[in-house]
């Protein structure tokens, strides 16, 4: 076969003693080193000079074959931190000629830091004196990042569950009074966020303000509450609340949510992210958990926003306790609190010894078994031999998975004649002096929840069906973009495809001077205005021309949240008729 150059290099002509079998493998070499980012290197000791492979110099950011360098020159490229290191380690391979097998940092050519992983042996002479050492080198900073962010994430999961051991644990937090608690809580997710703000603050009825119930500064150590802010002075800020439950803002300078609100509120305090998440009870926006960094921008983590939902559902459930005049009886112990809650929304709580022996049941739990499985079942009991035979692999595979310190979640369906029980199901382990001792589970039948999640489904398949013969256009706006267009809306707006509309605003399909009271419609029917007369708009069709119509606005949920459905009926001959006579 021919050779390419490409590969082989040179003018293809072969160098004394050489054979194309040795420069194919001194290229796929070269190759391989590239692919792995994978270097060698030689050290002349008698002479002080090293020769590094193309790779190292590429890894280096030099250019191949740039320069000669000893051995000092390349100390020289290592981060300063860990030069004596380095030397030091080299120094003891040759005298004890032990394995040199090292991580440290370089500094490359443009200024950038890198880790790389070394390894060397060495060659000595017939008196013992080491005259060569032959090494590979290569990049391992991708490895290095990624063990910071594994140490990073087990810090911000180890704060987090110090956070939450803490909350249930400390007997204040129930038995005193819901500004101490909630204080005790800030100051917690003060450490386990690692920031400086953090703060509760309760909707006043129709969502109009936010007043300070308290708040915590890390920096001063202080607590403050009663401030006040309101709807009008920031809307977007509102509105995303209201709309979208959290608010994770890594750089609120630049974030088109918080433009109104960082000029008064945020650079004042210093505060550069902000992670918020609403505070719902009994299906009610009561207020929001603020957590505010400061100095620098901040990503906030997927588990960060998880996180923060779960310290609002604990503060919604001290609200909730409160307002019932049940805080000291309902969260009087620590575990005992979680129990409790659960066992009033139907909740299934039990515990496992290592042997899946039922050891430990609330009273939700018998019933919920009989319901499932037919089979009364009481403690003492192994489980799996209460189950039906089918049904016990699945159940082993995710105990045994819990046992090696695993949490799981899985569901369980059940056939009861032409009819299915489903039952969400959460297991963890519980641990005593670090040693897994038994099984915790957390199990709720969600028949209800499905039928209705499926009857939704049905129901709006049964809605787009329509929509899609309906002779007019009907289109859904939500968030201020098109969600959705019917093949009647496209042929009005003369557009072949659906993605043509999608995500459009207002403004680019209507008008410019009706898009302002289409608009202004719009919000009417968001905010609540039941009732809405027809109106008529110019709409901007995709081939240039436009087109007279009726709009008729109607407020709808799509997808889970509120949006308005716009239904447009051409006038355009009537108007015509109309100018004519």
């Amino acid at each position: 076969m021919p050779y390419s150059r490409d590969l082989y290099g040179g003018n293809g002509k072969l160098r004394e003693g050489e054979t194309f079998e040795t420069r194919r493998e001194e290229a796929l070499l070269r190759e391989a080193q590239k692919i792995a980012r994978m270097g060698y290197w030689e050290l002349d000791i008698t002479e002080n000079r090293v020769h590094w492979s193309d790779e190292v110099f590429t890894l280096f950011g030099f250019e191949p074959q740039s320069f000669q360098l000893d051995h000092e020159g390349f100390l020289a490229l290592v981060h300063p931190e860990d030069r004596d290191r380095v030397g030091q380690a080299y120094t003891l391979h040759l005298q004890t000629r032990k394995d040199y097998d090292t991580i440290f940092r370089i500094i490359t050519a443009d200024h950038q830091t890198k880790y790389v992983h070394e390894r060397c042996r060495t060659d000595y002479d017939e008196e013992g004196k080491p005259v060569r050492s032959l090494g590979i080198v290569t990049d391992f900073t991708w490895q290095m990042e990624a063990e910071e962010a594994r140490r990073e994430r087990e810090k911000r999961a180890q704060r987090q569950r110090a956070a939450v051991s803490y909350i249930f644990r400390e007997e204040s937090i129930f038995q005193g009074s819901l500004t101490e608690a909630l204080e005790k809580i800030n100051f917690e997710a003060s450490k386990a966020f690692d920031v400086e703000k953090v703060g509760v603050w309760i909707f006043s009825e129709g969502n109009e303000a936010l007043r300070c119930f308290s708040a915590y500064d890390a920096k001063t150590g202080c607590h403050t509450s009663g401030d006040i802010i309101h709807r009008w002075e920031y809307p977007e800020y509102f509105e995303t609340l209201l709309s979208d439950r959290t608010i994770a803002a890594e750089d609120v300078m630049n974030d088109p949510r918080l433009a109104k609100i960082v000029e008064s509120r945020l650079a004042p305090s210093r505060v550069t992210a902000m992670l918020d998440a609403v505070i719902i009870q009994e299906g009610r926006l009561v207020g929001v958990f603020c957590l505010g960094h400061t100095e620098t921008p901040r990503k906030w983590h997927t588990g960060e926003e998880a996180f923060a939902t779960t310290i609002a559902a604990i503060v919604a459930q001290l609200f909730e306790n409160a307002e019932r005049r049940r805080v000291a009886e309902v969260l009087r112990q620590n575990e005992a609190n979680l129990t409790a809650i659960l066992e009033n929304d139907a909740v299934s709580i039990w515990a496992l010894d290592k042997e899946y022996r039922v050891i430990y049941t609330n009273p939700v739990f018998y019933q919920g078994f009989f319901d499932a499985y037919g089979v009364r079942l009481n403690k003492g009991v192994p489980y799996l031999e209460a189950l039906p035979p089918v049904k016990r692999a699945l159940w082993k595979e995710n105990f045994d998975a819990v046992l090696n310190r695993r949490s799981v979640q899985f569901f369980d369906t059940v056939a009861i004649g032409q009819e299915s029980i489903y039952i969400d199901v959460a297991m963890n382990p519980v641990l005593s002096e670090n040693e897994v001792k038994g099984i915790s589970v957390f199990s709720k039948n969600i028949t209800e929840q499905i039928l209705a999640e499926k009857a939704l489904q049905e129901s709006q398949k049964r809605y787009h069906d329509i929509l899609e013969v309906t002779p007019v256009g009907i289109l859904v706006y939500q968030n201020e973009k098109v969600r959705y267009i019917n093949p009647s809306g496209l042929a009005l707006l003369g557009a072949d495809r659906v993605e043509t509309v999608l995500d459009k605003n207002v403004r680019s399909i209507i008008h410019p001077d009706d898009a302002d009271s289409c608009l202004n419609t719009i919000r009417d029917i968001l905010s609540g205005v039941a009732s809405i007369p027809a109106i008529e708009a110019r709409i901007l069709r995709f081939d240039g021309t436009q087109r007279f119509t009726e709009l008729t606005f109607s407020s709808l949920h799509y997808d889970g949240a509120l949006a308005v459905q716009v239904i447009a009926r051409d006038i355009t001959e009537r108007r015509e008729a109309e100018e004519d006579r």
